[in-house]
């Protein structure tokens, strides 16, 4: 009688599964509370199936694809408020261990030391370079054959849609271990001296290959944990120290940005998003400033040269992966900022939406491409190519005022060479710009390698 009673439980658990997934639709609302979109259904092929991608991507699929599920992640929520270590009255660290599709989120569990693809860039504390090909002078054929071509026509606000799609189909990944507050969320840092030691190799790699002709700036930016107080950044490695162990250990000949005081003294400013792991625009409008001295031009006044406005009730990736009933009440906005004369630019740096109600990070640069290139009404020649994660994004459009051209290159998901594309220019500042999470992760260094 017992067995049969357990066989019945189970059938009908089961049988409601199948109801909450195939016949009651999607629950919209979730994702809507959650600012993304659905999942779709990954496609099936050799390809999917051999590199992970379907099984992750399919169960993040039916996931979504479970009717009530904004009710049962509720329900959840009430039993997450005991879960986790907690670090003080207000505080506590939570490990995340959730499959998210999120573009651009570090993955803080331990990263394996050295891959095998990466041994010909030798692990030292001099940063020993590995040989490079060298930059023919000649241009190469474009490997992006949708580059606009036509001079600037319009304004940064209005300028034509570009003709590519912004790239949403990275792999997803892991998410680690945050700092849980009533009314914000943080990533915590962790230190791996052997990936950050690779980042460094691939960046003096690129100094010595590319000659003395092109500059070469490395800037990791710290993020939202490096400025609470210290009693909370205990429970992270400190990124002040991660950033002087990069800089000490760069070629004399790179630039290092280093953005950290000048986001201390403006830390009581609203600098990082309490729901996501980006910083906000005037976060990076200090990022700006720091890569201007560095760069050797006047940044403009953020209060004099610039108007500023806002989009309200932006809930970030942190929120997403952690939901939380106050910060669903109490959501981020994002500002951003317009100059207040504008320069003419082929492709957006700004894509605010019509409806000024919803907001998402992608409002910069229009979220993460492979490759995208912008042209300005700026005729002084110099060109900046960047190398980034999407921390960069709202650090982008504050570039516009001071190059003529504008080339931003995703490592993770671009498939053409970078040499290549510096050859097409005279004066190119190169700029690896990241959040310090990115120098620890050896998939980002090799993706770095592979574009070379």
């Amino acid at each position: 009688m017992k067995s049969k009673l357990n066989i019945a439980v189970f059938l009908t658990l089961l049988f409601v599964l199948l109801v909450l997934i195939v016949i009651v639709p999607p629950d919209e609302r979730s994702v809507i509370d959650e600012n993304r979109n659905l999942t779709k259904m990954p496609s099936l092929n050799s390809e999917t199936i051999f590199n992970g991608r379907f099984s992750a991507q399919f169960d993040s699929f039916v996931a979504d694809s479970v009717g009530f599920r904004s009710y049962l992640i509720s329900a959840s929520n009430l039993i997450n408020k005991w879960q986790g270590l907690t670090l003080s009255d207000d505080a506590k660290i939570v490990i995340r261990d959730v499959v998210t599709d999120a573009p651009d989120v570090i993955n803080l569990l331990p990263i394996p030391t050295v891959t095998p693809s990466i041994t010909d860039m030798p692990v030292t504390e001099t940063a020993t370079e590995a040989p490079q090909p060298e930059v023919s002078n000649t241009p190469t054929p474009e490997t992006q054959t949708d580059e606009p071509t036509s001079e600037p026509t319009e304004t940064a606000t209005v300028s034509p849609e570009p003709t590519k799609t912004a790239d949403t189909d990275l792999s997803p990944i892991k998410a680690g271990p945050v700092l849980k507050f009533k009314d914000k969320i943080v990533e915590i840092y962790g230190f791996n001296k052997t990936s950050v030691l690779n980042y460094v190799n691939i960046v003096n790699s690129y100094r010595e290959s590319l000659g003395r002709n092109v500059r070469i700036f490395s800037a990791p930016m710290p993020t939202h944990i490096e400025f609470l107080d210290e009693k909370y950044r205990s429970a992270s490695d400190s990124q002040r120290k991660a950033m002087d162990f990069i800089k000490d250990r760069l070629s004399p000949d790179v630039h290092f940005v280093d953005a950290y005081d000048l986001l201390k003294e403006h830390s009581d400013e609203y600098l990082f998003f309490r729901t996501d792991h980006h910083w906000t625009a005037t976060g990076a409008y200090y990022g700006y400033v720091a890569f201007a001295e560095e760069a050797g031009f006047e940044p403009l006044s953020l209060t004099e040269d610039y108007n500023e406005d806002r989009l309200e009730n932006f809930l970030g990736y942190l929120y997403s992966v952690t939901p939380d009933e106050y910060l669903k009440q109490h959501p981020d906005y994002i500002t951003y900022y317009t100059l207040k004369e504008p320069i003419e630019t082929s492709n957006k740096l700004l894509f605010v939406p019509k409806d000024k109600s919803y907001a998402t990070y992608s409002i910069f640069m229009g979220g993460d491409w492979d490759y995208y290139k912008v042209t300005t009404s700026v005729k002084n020649g110099k060109t900046v190519i960047i190398l980034k994660d999407s921390y960069a994004n709202a650090f982008i459009p504050f570039l516009a005022p001071h190059y003529e051209n504008i080339v931003v290159i995703d490592p993770r998901k671009y498939t053409g060479s970078v040499f290549n594309e510096v050859a097409k220019y005279q004066d190119v500042d190169l700029v690896f710009f990241d959040y310090i999470f990115v120098p620890g992760r050896n998939d980002f260094v090799q993706d770095l390698i592979n574009i070379r």
